[in-house]
């Protein structure tokens, strides 16, 4: 049995009402093999998953309290940020099971012979869908001291090459430029 194994859930053998499940997630989740490209460094976990089971269907609502760490997109440093969210799917029951689902619905099918739901997918990418677009941790966490200052100095030198250029001006052009300034004076 593999570490994403605890994250099936059997609800063959569960009362129809609500269930809770507490998960603590961390690095591992991460390192797994289909997630090894996620923007996620480490994480620090802890998932509520609620679970209503009523006839026909069930509700699950993932709860996300977090601190994961992710790279700098400003300047590549790796640091933790917090994440909050709140995740619905609905899992309904029908003669076989139905890939077809379109990028924002929150309803699965399922064949009613299932017994077991696979949660590491939605985790993974519920948790990536909670990242901030921009991940800029010392912004995030108003904290300058969390940023790569080299990598920082050496894009603030790409950016303006126009400060560098006047420190090395070849002499050939500093003659020209001399000679342009006179016959702009004589005139």
């Amino acid at each position: 049995m593999g570490y994403l194994s605890q994250f099936k859930i059997s609800f063959s053998g569960l009362s129809q009402g609500l269930h809770e499940f507490n998960f603590t997630i961390g690095n591992k989740f991460f390192e797994e093999a289909p997630y090894n490209e996620s923007e996620i460094k480490k994480a620090d976990i802890d998932l509520k998953l609620l679970l209503l089971k009523q006839s026909g269907m069930l509700a699950l609502t993932f709860k996300f309290s977090s601190s994961v760490q992710v790279e700098c997109d400003r300047c590549l440093s790796e640091s933790y940020i917090p994440v909050k969210g709140e995740h619905k799917l609905i899992v309904k029951f029908g003669e076989e099971r139905e890939n077809e689902a379109k990028p924002d619905d929150e309803v699965i099918v399922l064949p009613v012979s299932e017994t077991e739901l696979d949660l590491s997918q939605y985790i993974y990418e519920y948790m990536n869908l909670l990242l901030p677009l921009q991940k800029i941790p010392c912004e995030i966490l108003n904290d300058e001291t969390l940023c790569n200052q080299a990598v920082l100095d050496k894009l603030n030198r790409f950016q303006h090459p126009e400060k560098d250029a006047e420190q090395e001006v070849d002499p050939r052009w500093a003659a020209l430029q001399k000679l342009s300034s006179k016959t702009k004076k004589n005139k």
